[in-house]
């Protein structure tokens, strides 16, 4: 008989803490359910927004895009000459033309003569229609005549818009007067100016090639006048120090002209700007 009360309240004592431990394992049960949906929702809208970003709209496709400035902007020595950034874009972003027109040499002052002047290239082609007009150079402004003492002066941005008052014998003054000429050729283009990257190793034969801060400054300010986004490759430490690595020769045949390496580093940066245009 006491057997048999024993093995009884034995039996009770085990179905209670059953009947306790279940309750606890269904609510962990409902509470994993629960995180396991969140992770799902989670997981799931991760995927969508990494979807999205892999087929962000490409803004260039089918475009038809100028590009005017000098010999790092013409590719001088890139594998193939003449095909830099320009062709790089046109291949990674599907345009529909990529009219090269930079040639080495070239400035926006007066100070290797007249005919030295970027203001040229746009005037050559005024009669085509582009999507996108994107300009460079600055730096022959700064160098001169290669081993002359003669350089364009920085000057500064005019108060006016009248191309009458532009001092085309600086590099401000020069600058003003192409982007003035620029949007007249082509008012229904976006327009952007591209920043040379920062060039300390360039010699005294370059003048003031190697530091061009005040050059810089002075051109973000017309920029902003004039309303045209820039690309800053200058001011930024991540594109000298990681991307250029502008004191070595791994991007640069000399130290101011990127090789194809330095092109397609370079390539990426701009062709993402462009996009944002």
């Amino acid at each position: 008989m006491i057997r048999k009360t024993v093995c009884f309240l034995l039996c009770m004592i085990f179905l209670m803490l059953m009947s306790a431990c279940s309750e606890e394992e269904v609510s962990s049960m409902v509470s994993s359910s629960e995180m396991a949906e969140s992770s799902v929702i989670s997981a799931s809208s991760e995927a969508v927004s990494s979807q999205a970003a892999s087929q962000a709209v490409n803004n260039l496709k089918g475009k038809k895009v100028l590009f005017c400035g000098d010999s790092i902007c013409y590719g001088e020595w890139d594998t193939v000459k003449g095909y830099a950034w320009a062709g790089r874009i046109a291949k990674r972003c599907d345009l529909e033309e990529a009219d090269n027109q930079a040639l080495g040499g070239y400035c926006f002052s007066t100070t290797r003569g007249d005919q030295w002047r970027i203001l040229h290239q746009l005037e050559k082609v005024q009669q085509n229609t582009y999507d996108y007009v994107i300009l460079q150079g600055g730096v022959n402004d700064a160098a001169g005549h290669p081993g002359g003492p003669v350089y364009a002066q920085v000057g500064t941005m005019s108060d006016s818009f009248d191309v009458e008052d532009f001092d085309r014998n600086t590099f401000a003054g020069g600058f003003e007067e192409t982007i003035y000429h620029a949007k007249q050729y082509f008012p229904n283009a976006k327009f952007g100016f591209i920043i040379s990257f920062y060039m300390p190793n360039a010699s005294k034969e370059w003048n003031q090639v190697s530091d061009m801060k005040e050059y810089w400054e002075v051109a973000k300010q017309i920029c902003d006048k004039w309303e045209i986004p820039y690309l800053d490759l200058y001011f930024d430490d991540y594109i000298s120090n990681t991307v250029m690595q502008v004191t070595t020769n791994i991007c640069l045949r000399d130290p101011v002209h990127p090789n194809a390496t330095g092109y397609e580093r370079l390539t990426p940066f701009i062709a993402n700007w462009m996009q944002t245009l």
